[in-house]
């Protein structure tokens, strides 16, 4: 997956699964030869071009057992090429679509095929801090 963004180019690089369920997969995750992270979740990027951002999940490997592992909500400002994490921790996440500007639709699985695992994550509410 490849997209131009303000006239810069978002892709993913050197795929490999997780889980070793048939996925997720993660991947890295390029503005240019800028990493933004190592391990974005693959092909699930939502733009928000109003804000001149992209929103990502990342996944994050803290041992080798699944329970003490997560994925974040986090989103690259391009203007800025500056990176952000909200704070709150799951156990699996996959992103829907951007509902309103302090609003994204986010499901609680590694994909939107289940409508009952739908949430809405309040974007202006929820805690997140700059990364780099």
């Amino acid at each position: 997956m490849a997209l131009v963004i303000n006239g810069k180019n978002i892709h993913f690089e050197g795929a490999h699964q997780i889980l070793n369920m048939g996925g997720p997969w993660i991947s890295n995750l390029y503005e240019g030869d800028f990493l933004i992270t190592d391990k974005g979740l693959l092909d699930n990027l939502i733009v928000d071009l109003a804000k001149k951002r992209f929103f990502f999940v990342r996944y994050h490997r803290i041992s080798k057992w699944a329970k003490d592992n997560f994925f974040t909500i986090n989103f690259y400002n391009i203007i800025k090429s500056e990176i952000y994490e909200y704070e709150n921790k799951f156990d699996m996440l996959f992103l829907g679509k951007i509902i309103n500007e302090d609003m994204l639709e986010i499901y609680h699985a590694f994909h939107d095929k289940f409508p009952e695992k739908r949430l809405y994550f309040d974007l202006k509410n929820e805690p997140f801090h700059l990364v780099h």
